[in-house]
């Protein structure tokens, strides 16, 4: 009966179009498509265990929903995942997955993290600069992207206050790269400009990269708006213009975009840590890659908003008064 009624459900041809579309973005996107396709997978599961029904009926259908798009996405994608495994991770140097190549390539693969600060780039354009300043035709080079996403985490070891930190940093380094007699003099220095100036001799001999990023992150300020005024709407109990159903799927979504937004920190942050602990997923480098999960997650909530906006100001009438207070205590009362 369960597989019958699930069968015939409407819904079945929308998870096969689901499951050809996660498939073509893994052949498209390769890491970035594997972490979209987690999403989608968990958001079935959210949809199937969000129905009312008995828990049985929920866990088939869960299982039933998830191999359908897991089958459709591999019939699409099964020919670009085995060449992608064949050539980027099997037999590839650095891409085993034992604890002690993981840690070696911690600071590698968490390179292009986001800087919690920087995460003000989602709703302020600029205001870190836009691309590097070689890159802009400009003499006037102020412009210029000055934060820190791409910067070699051994920069700022070498520019420590810490004896220790910069004494192990310059190990680590001269292992594959002997420093000259006055670099190692300089580090050793009590003094500060003398110490900054090793460090600089260091980073522009060896090439490290002191910041590496393109146009930004910008989401836009409206749509942040919309998003959060969503969010809002759904914490106002009886008084939510959502529906329980539309309340919690609010829910799922602020959550994967304060999820997104965490695994975006990458090493400036506790989660990716947990993360790249878990089997295949070193082989994802670049955290800042979870800011395109984000922005698609934060349009979806700033739908969410707009609905709002339609069902509490466009389609009910509100009555007007021209008497100020008036209109203020009515206003609270909505």
């Amino acid at each position: 009966r369960y597989w019958r009624d699930w069968s015939s459900d409407v819904c079945s041809s929308d998870l096969i179009l689901a499951g050809l579309a996660v498939g073509l973005n893994l052949m498209e996107g390769f890491d970035v498509g594997a972490i979209m396709s987690t999403y989608v997978g968990i958001f079935v599961l959210f949809q199937v265990f969000s129905e009312e029904s008995g828990l049985a009926r929920k866990t088939l259908r869960g299982i039933l929903t998830e191999v359908l798009v897991v089958a459709f996405a591999g019939l699409i994608a099964a020919h670009t995942i085995s060449s992608l495994i064949g050539t980027q991770i099997e037999g590839v140097t650095g891409t085993k997955q034992d604890t002690e190549t993981k840690e070696q390539r911690w600071d590698f693969d968490t390179q292009w993290s986001l800087p919690k600060m920087e995460t003000l780039r989602l709703v302020t354009p600029g205001v870190f600069g836009y691309l590097l300043a070689q890159n802009t035709t400009d003499r006037d080079k102020s412009s210029g992207y000055w934060g820190l996403v791409g910067q070699d985490p051994r920069i700022a070891e070498l520019k420590s206050e810490d004896p220790q930190v910069r004494a192990r940093v310059v190990a680590s380094i001269s292992q594959t790269s002997p420093l000259k007699p006055e670099e190692q003099t300089g580090m050793d220095s009590s003094d500060r400009r003398t110490r900054e100036a090793a460090a600089a001799d260091i980073i522009q001999r060896l090439g490290f990269i002191p910041r590496h990023t393109g146009t930004g992150e910008y989401a836009g300020v409206l749509v942040a708006l919309l998003a959060m005024f969503a969010l809002a709407n759904s914490c106002r109990g009886l008084n939510t213009p959502f529906s329980a159903t539309e309340r919690r799927a609010v829910w799922f979504w602020g959550v994967a975009a304060l999820f997104s937004i965490l695994a975006a920190w990458g090493r400036h942050g506790f989660l990716y840590s947990f993360l790249y602990r878990l089997p295949y997923f070193s082989t994802i480098r670049n955290p800042v890659k979870f800011l395109q999960p984000f922005h698609l997650i934060w349009l979806i909530l700033a739908g969410y908003g707009l609905e709002v906006l339609h069902r509490r100001y466009l389609r009910n009438t509100v009555r007007r008064t021209g008497f100020l207070p008036e209109h203020i205590k009515s206003w609270w009362s909505r």
